[in-house]
């Protein structure tokens, strides 16, 4: 069932002419269905590491590929999981459930794992912000400070958030409980919801 906040056409009409392959082929848009982006980095976010073709990753790699690609071994990706359980429920957080895939690696500028400060290796994991202040990781002002700035972020770029809410937005942080600042103090935040976006600016432009 068509989205009733869709209400612009043209997509559909401009790429009408196209259609995927095959003996079923059928429209490569249809408004009888929801599009959704996937963004490559939907499970952390790194904003000072640049992709480089000759590492094949952004910077990070969650546990289960790093054991994948020999990174590391199943013995490490064991104890990995169980020190990110440990330390996440020493200030409340209890994640039996806790899945190697959503715990991220980092590599070094010579394309390493990087040590973690008391052993192991740094790691990272996100955690969408409605969730971090529930937790109490994000106080009231930080959180809603984090709303009205990715807000204004977008109304730079000529979009509006039009239900944006704590949780369409990932922060990232250590298993302690640390967020990811930028460069201002700011915390770092990835908009993982473009569901309820309007570009009026963008569409103007043909994009």
């Amino acid at each position: 069932m068509r989205a009733s906040y869709l209400h612009d056409d043209r997509r559909y009409l401009s790429h009408a002419h196209l259609f995927t392959p095959g003996s079923d082929a059928e429209p490569v848009l249809s408004p009888r269905h929801d599009y959704y982006i996937i963004w490559g980095q939907y499970r952390g976010i790194d904003a000072d590491q640049a992709y480089r073709p000759a590492a094949a990753h952004w910077g990070f790699i969650d546990v289960r590929k790093a054991l994948d690609d020999a990174l590391i071994s199943a013995p490490e990706r064991d104890t990995i999981i169980a020190s990110a359980r440990d330390r996440l429920a020493r200030f409340g957080l209890t994640h039996k459930a806790l899945e190697d895939y959503e715990l991220l690696l980092l590599f070094d500028d010579e394309g390493r794992l990087k040590p973690g400060t008391s052993g192991g290796f740094d790691l990272i994991l996100c955690m969408d912000a409605l969730s971090a202040h529930n937790y109490g990781i994000v106080e009231e002002d930080t959180y809603r400070h984090v709303i009205q700035r990715t807000k204004a972020k977008l109304m730079e770029a000529g979009c509006e958030a039009i239900n944006l809410s704590g949780n369409h937005l990932l922060l990232a942080m250590t298993p302690d409980g640390v967020l990811r600042v930028d460069r201002q103090g700011d915390v770092e935040v990835t908009l993982c919801n473009c569901e309820l976006l309007s570009c009026p600016a963008a569409l103007a432009r043909g994009t």
